[in-house]
C-alpha cells in the first residue's frame, strides 16, 4: 500500500507560525502605541494651527485686525465675532454666514492635551492664566508667540509635544514635535528648524 501525501499544514507547523506572528506583534505594539499618541496630538495642534492660519488670511482678506483668543484656564480657544451682522428676513433675525462661520471656529482642547507654554518674545513675558490673544493684521504680521500643546501622560519621558511659534513678521506658522522641552527652546530661538509642516 502507497503512501499518499495530502496537501495541508501540520499541527506542528501551524502551532510555529501561531508563535512566530505573536513574537512580532508583541514587539510592534509599543511601537504602534507611540504612533498612535503622536498622531492624536497632531490632529489636536493641526486644529490650532488651522484656526491661526485662518485668522491671517481672514485679516488680510477683509482688512482688518482678526484675533484669536486662546483661553488656557477653559482650554478653548476662537475667533470672536467682531461686528454683530444682523439681518431681517421675513421678520426673522438672521446671522451673517461669517458671523455663524466663526461662532462654529469656538474649539475644545481634548482631554488629556494641554498648552503649557504661552509666551510673547517681543515683550519678554509669559501669558496670564486666562484668556490670551493673538492678533492678526491686515499687512500680514501678527503678534510673535511660542506656544507648547502637550500630550499629557503617567510618565514624563512618555509625553509629547507639539511646540507652535508664530512668527511675527510674515505671521507665518511653524510647528516642531518632539519629545524634549529642550527642543523647544531650540526651535523657539531658530536653532531647529520646523520639521514637520502641519
Amino acid at each position: 500500500m502507497k503512501y499518499i501525501r495530502r496537501g495541508g499544514f501540520t499541527l506542528i507547523e501551524l502551532a510555529t507560525v501561531v508563535v512566530i506572528l505573536a513574537i512580532v506583534m508583541a514587539a510592534g505594539l509599543p511601537a504602534f502605541s507611540g504612533f498612535q499618541k503622536r498622531a492624536g496630538l497632531s490632529a489636536e495642534a493641526e486644529r490650532l494651527v488651522q484656526t491661526l492660519r485662518y485668522a491671517q488670511q481672514r485679516a488680510i482678506l477683509e482688512r482688518q485686525e482678526m484675533e484669536v483668543v486662546i483661553d488656557l484656564k477653559e482650554k478653548a480657544y476662537w475667533i470672536p465675532v467682531v461686528k454683530e451682522d444682523i439681518r431681517r428676513h421675513r421678520g426673522r433675525v438672521r446671522k451673517s454666514r461669517r458671523q455663524e462661520e466663526l461662532m462654529s471656529l469656538r474649539q475644545k482642547i481634548k482631554d488629556g492635551y494641554v498648552i503649557t507654554f504661552f509666551y510673547y518674545p517681543l515683550l519678554d513675558q509669559e501669558a496670564k492664566k486666562g484668556e490670551n490673544s493673538i492678533r492678526f493684521y491686515p499687512d500680514g504680521t501678527a503678534d510673535a508667540v511660542n506656544l507648547t500643546l502637550l500630550k499629557t501622560a503617567e510618565y514624563r519621558e512618555d509625553e509629547y509635544r507639539v511646540f507652535i511659534k508664530v512668527m511675527g513678521t510674515t505671521g507665518q506658522v511653524k510647528t516642531f514635535q518632539s519629545r524634549y522641552e529642550n527642543d523647544g527652546w531650540d526651535f523657539f530661538d531658530g536653532k531647529l528648524d520646523s520639521m514637520s509642516e502641519l
